[in-house]
């Protein structure tokens, strides 16, 4: 028995060893000949407010904290950085088509170079038209910004990516001043079919990634073009949410599955014209292989294309997001709502991790709470504020919630109601463990470490409803965001530890 024990032991230590010769003689050759686009990690860091001034924040510690990201960064040997929220024609072009403000993005392209990161550069993304360019037709400049220009300024458009590229390409044409590290890769706008980025059509955002690309060229022949930026999900039928100009209200344009959208959004704008195929994943590890297989797939057999393939944005969760399905039945995790005094939503639920679940008990709304109401049929909020249990209601008359309705409740990646980087850390560990060489081919992951100090995601407590659809709960408990993997106030956690460690493996040399 002990024998055939050491055999075992012996036979895994052989492979671990033999992997790691084959992923570093892979890397290493890579490094050998300054190959930095082969590196496989880079951090995703977006940009909430400005380096420079701002009514809202303290400008010196949002800089500081920032840059010290960027540190842990290069700390870790990752050597690309997405930075999106700059670069943004409403940003730069604020006041006109002669007005020029480079100081956020000289920043980011400074500090970036000091540290050998790679910028890989998100090119309009919450201010795709700034107010003086954008379609006339549109009143509201809150749709209006992420909607393509009117018509008379697509010239406009052109110059300033062109003047926007130039300044970055390290061709010593125009160039920023103190240029040390040239952009070369290009990401146009960031999920377009999420309302929060693009409020035009499918159509419309095909046309404006081309004629993206057209100014782009012109500037830097040599740049590369990375896009589309769509996501995976189950969901089907899958949502492209646009405003409607003619009729002046938001609409949905529906495709039969994520595949179904990628496929449609690829060929309008040409296979030949995307360099790099990026794409969004926030899955657990089983689910993340499988998606990036099937995308791969999709472009080999539908484009006959080998593409090298960036996941812009991977972050698994550490905080409790809780999700509910109003009116859902199935087998797991159903329950009441009671509406109880001191306990207003109190359930069993079940936490669930790649496959593993445990049955915990919680308090998924606590007396005296603040809830965010958002009618998604609408896009309107309301605020419920000291909340006392009972009926939940949005201020239409419209009941999102009453005693006695069945409601689905489930937390995912956690296994206790806790604030929880441990959890993340073993979800980061469970997709290192299927990062193999086989994976690694052409594949760049970009992980999330957003400034939590800056954005407080979903707090406090918010609930989505609207027609027949599920509601969505969610709640983080001690306002942190759920996908960072940087502390600002606190440090990295155990995931960025986890990662530092497997580039130290991988590549050694650094």
């Amino acid at each position: 028995m002990f024998r055939k024990y050491a055999d075992e032991r012996k036979s895994r230590i052989i492979i671990t060893i033999r992997k790691i010769i084959v992923l570093s003689c892979f890397f290493a050759f890579f490094f050998l000949f300054g190959i930095d686009n082969s590196l496989p990690f880079g951090f995703n860091h977006t940009v909430c407010y400005s380096f420079t001034e701002s009514n809202i924040i303290d400008v010196s510690e949002y800089k500081q904290k920032y840059v010290k990201t960027m540190d842990y960064a290069a700390e870790a040997n990752v050597r690309w950085w997405r930075a999106m929220g700059k670069f943004e024609w409403g940003n730069i072009q604020p006041k006109g088509p002669e007005s020029w403000d480079w100081s956020d993005e000289d920043s980011l392209v400074k500090w970036s170079g000091e540290r050998n990161l790679h910028l890989l550069a998100v090119l309009g993304c919450q201010m795709i038209t700034p107010e003086w360019a954008t379609n006339k037709k549109i009143s509201n400049y809150d749709f209006g910004k992420c909607y393509p220009p009117d018509s008379s300024h697509w010239h406009d458009y052109h110059v300033f990516v062109k003047t926007l590229v130039e300044r970055y390409d390290g061709d010593g044409i125009d160039d920023m001043p103190g240029l040390i590290k040239p952009i070369k890769y290009w990401e146009f706008t960031n999920e377009p079919h999420n309302k929060q980025y693009f409020w035009g059509t499918p159509d419309q955002f095909i046309y404006m990634f081309k004629e993206t690309r057209k100014a782009i060229k012109e500037a830097d022949r040599e740049a590369k073009i990375v896009g589309p930026c769509l996501t995976s999900s189950r969901e089907q039928p899958y949502k492209w949410i646009y405003y409607n100009i003619e009729k002046g209200k938001v609409e949905t344009f529906f495709f039969a599955n994520w595949k179904n959208m990628e496929e449609y959004i690829i060929k309008g704008i040409g296979i030949e014209n995307i360099d790099v195929i990026s794409h969004h994943l926030y899955q657990n590890s089983t689910n993340f292989v499988k998606y990036v297989n099937e995308l791969r797939d999709l472009l080999q057999n539908k484009f006959k294309a080998e593409k090298s393939i960036w996941i812009t944005e991977y972050g698994s969760k550490n905080s409790d997001v809780i999700e509910i399905n109003y009116k859902k039945s199935n087998n797991r995790a159903t329950c009441i709502y009671t509406g109880l005094i001191n306990k207003p939503l109190y359930a069993k639920v079940t936490a669930q991790y790649d496959h593993k679940e445990k049955v915990i008990v919680d308090t998924l709304l606590y007396l005296g709470d603040t809830i965010q109401l958002y009618n998604r049929a609408t896009h309107q909020w309301d605020t419920l504020e000291n909340f006392q249990g009972g009926t939940i209601m949005h201020k239409d008359g419209n009941a999102v919630l009453k005693p006695g309705d069945t409601v689905q409740i489930y937390h995912i990646w956690l296994e206790d109601i806790n604030h929880s980087y441990k959890i993340q850390a073993i979800a980061y560990q469970e997709l290192l463990n299927k990062y193999d060489k086989k994976l690694l081919n052409n594949l760049k992951i970009f992980f999330f470490c957003f400034d939590n100090w800056a954005h407080k995601r979903y707090y406090p407590p918010s609930i989505l409803f609207g027609g027949n659809k599920p509601i969505k709960l969610y709640r983080a408990k001690e306002k942190k965001n759920p996908y960072t993997i940087i502390d600002p106030e606190k440090g990295p956690q155990k995931a960025y530890y986890l990662i530092k460690d497997y580039i130290k493996t991988i590549y050694p040399y650094q």
